[in-house]
């Protein structure tokens, strides 16, 4: 399906920050079941349930009833009408407002909705949305070649992956004149004075250090914060409706979409959440995700 770059080197798999990863969750995370090689081998099965489809939704008839948020300890948020919690009835041209209010239905249950859960899916959509933006807005329609656009890694486990700066300007930059997934995820955080937010630099860091591993893609968050979804499985249970939904925009605009639906989701349940621990989950998922082989994700 893809061309390959030619001579792409291997990524280092055995950097002290991978065994220190591996020293500390053994054979993953609880709950979790890692599989061998990692998230981005092309034999990772991509089957998963489908998602309601946002045509779905938008015929669904909505609850009535403002948004109440449980104590926080409980880090679930009940929402009665999704939209309500971020900004009243959105609007047909508010794609983060559809893409947050789609996900809240998807992932609501009788308790309400988990935030980690939710932090994290869309995280990972919002970090392979990156990644797609550079195929459907430069590779595509031929603005760079692929090997300008990425750098194609191939493990000795057999996965591929996709690096590059173009990539990590989307992903992480704090220059003034670009706009990033970090920068507006973490940036209300910034502006309160939040000072324990995550090191992105050691988050992309590790990313590449894990690359082929059990430990790719697996969030490091406190067992008391993890989602009940992986980044790998949300990804590819949720990337075709927000397909769907990102296609009414410019592709370059998609990753900066889902940082802005993020944002809004972090802004709702900041009752329920610590703001610097929410960027933390949405990084920890959209990080590895901007670097999975776009082979193995259904609906491409």
């Amino acid at each position: 399906m893809l061309d390959r770059s030619k001579g792409a080197r291997s990524v280092e798999t055995e950097s002290s920050d991978q065994k220190q990863v591996e020293a500390k969750f053994g054979d993953g995370l609880p709950r979790f079941q890692p599989q061998p090689g990692g998230f981005g081998r092309r034999t990772t099965p991509v089957g998963a349930t489908p998602a309601m489809q946002p045509n779905e939704i938008d015929a669904a008839p909505a609850a009535s009833g403002q948004p109440q948020f449980r104590k926080p300890e409980q880090r679930f948020v009940e929402v009665s009408e999704p939209g309500a919690a971020i900004s009243g009835e959105p609007a047909l041209g508010d794609i983060p407002t559809r893409i947050a209010d789609w996900l809240m239905r998807e992932l609501k249950d009788e308790r309400g909705i988990h935030c980690e859960t939710l932090l994290t899916v869309i995280g990972a959509l919002a970090g392979y949305a990156a990644q797609q933006a550079l195929w459907e807005g430069m590779v595509k329609p031929g603005k760079l070649a692929i090997t300008q656009a990425f750098q194609v890694v191939e493990t000795s486990s057999g996965a591929t992956y996709f690096f590059g700066d173009a990539l990590d300007a989307l992903l992480a930059s704090m220059e003034p004149k670009h706009l990033s997934i970090w920068k507006i995820v973490a940036g209300g955080t910034l502006a309160s004075g939040g000072d324990h937010l995550p090191d992105i630099g050691n988050l992309l860091r590790h990313c590449a250090a894990t690359a082929g591993t059990s430990a790719f893609g697996l969030p490091r968050l406190p067992d008391n914060h993890l989602p009940s979804i992986l980044p790998r499985a949300a990804l590819e249970r949720f990337w075709p409706g927000a397909r769907l939904l990102l296609a009414l925009a410019e592709p370059l605009h998609w990753p900066l979409h889902m940082a802005n639906a993020a944002q809004k989701l972090m802004q709702a349940m900041k009752g329920s959440i610590a703001p610097d621990l929410a960027v933390r989950i949405v990084m920890e998922a959209a990080v590895p995700m901007s670097r999975v082989d776009p082979a193995t994700v259904p609906n491409n």
